[in-house]
C-alpha cells in the first residue's frame, strides 16, 4: 500500500508514537520529514510465516517495523537454518544488503501479523538532491545502526571488551614484527 495524502496523517501519528530512541532511523527527523519519508516509502503487511525478504534477493530496501515482530533466519548450509535475530516495533532490518546493494544472505520472516515501512535505496538517493539535510540525518542514523550492529558481532558491546582495546594504535601493535 502506498500512502495517499488521505491516509498519511494516521500513519505519521503511528510513527511518532514509536519511541525515537528505539527507532534509530527516525532520530532527529522532524514531523514534516517523517511525513515525507512515509510518502516516499511503502507500507507492507505480512502475516505469520510470510517472507519479508529472501536469501539471494537483491537488497534494494530496508524495513522499519511499525507493528509486530520479525525473525532473521541465517542459512549456513542448504539443509540447516537458525534464527539470527529478532526485530521488534521500531527496529530496522535488512540494512546490510541495502548498504552494499548486494544479495541478501539471510531471510526475514514475520512472527505474527506485522506492518513494515519499506524504504528503498532509490528513495534515499533521491533525498540527497531534493532534501539533503534529511538525507544526511538518515545516513548518519544508518551509520550509527551499522556501527552498533558490528560492535555486537565483534563482541565489542561491553565495557570490558572496550577496555581491552589498545588506546593507541601503532604499526607494531597492529602488525607485530
Amino acid at each position: 500500500m502506498v500512502p495517499s495524502p488521505n491516509n498519511v496523517r494516521p500513519l505519521t501519528v503511528q510513527l511518532s508514537h514509536i519511541d525515537r530512541a528505539l527507532s534509530d532511523i527516525l532520530k532527529g527527523l522532524t514531523e514534516e520529514e517523517t511525513t515525507l519519508l512515509v510518502l516516499l516509502s511503502r507500507v507492507i503487511t505480512r502475516h505469520s510465516g510470510e517472507m519479508v525478504a529472501r536469501v539471494g534477493e537483491p537488497g534494494g530496501e530496508l524495513f522499519l517495523v511499525l507493528a509486530g515482530s520479525l525473525v532473521e533466519i541465517s542459512v549456513q548450509v542448504p539443509t540447516q537454518s537458525f534464527p539470527a535475530a529478532i526485530f521488534l516495533r521500531g527496529d530496522i532490518c535488512a540494512e546490510t544488503p541495502f548498504y552494499t546493494r548486494g544479495l541478501r544472505k539471510t531471510s526475514i520472516v514475520a512472527l505474527g501479523q506485522c506492518r513494515l515501512l519499506a524504504i528503498t535505496s532509490k528513495t534515499l538517493d533521491g533525498l540527497i538532491s531534493t532534501q539533503p539535510r534529511m538525507a544526511a540525518k538518515m545516513f548518519r542514523n544508518l551509520a550509527a545502526v551499522a556501527a552498533s550492529r558490528f560492535q555486537v558481532e565483534l563482541g565489542l558491546n561491553s565495557p570490558q571488551a572496550m577496555a581491552s582495546l589498545p588506546t593507541t594504535v601503532t604499526p607494531t601493535s597492529v602488525f607485530p614484527a
